[in-house]
């Protein structure tokens, strides 16, 4: 978990506490946990989140890296617009922000 962490999610290794890498891991414990983004931890790294995106009921923020190698902001913004009720807003992050939880 902490080398999907520091290789995937992070920018800044040193910022990852071990208290993150228990919750993460919680996380991709859960019941439904393929519909999360932490479905990487059983091999399905890329999932179809647009099936999932329009029916959204729940408020959410998007964030997303500037510099993902995944995929683009644009792509980000695409996805945030199949459901504008109930994505409130879309944040790119720059790869040298440090926002503390």
């Amino acid at each position: 978990m902490r080398n999907f962490l520091e290789n995937f999610l992070f920018a800044e290794r040193s910022r990852i506490t071990q208290e993150m890498v228990n919750a993460y891991l919680a996380s991709a414990l859960q019941l439904n946990a393929e519909c999360a983004a932490l479905a990487s931890l059983r091999g399905d790294l890329f999932f179809d989140l647009s099936t999932y995106v329009p029916t959204l009921k729940t408020p959410t923020v998007l964030i997303w890296g500037s510099q993902s190698r995944f995929r683009s902001p644009g792509f980000g913004r695409r996805l945030a617009a199949l459901n504008a009720d109930a994505i409130v807003a879309f944040m790119k992050l720059p790869m040298q922000a440090y926002y503390p939880i």
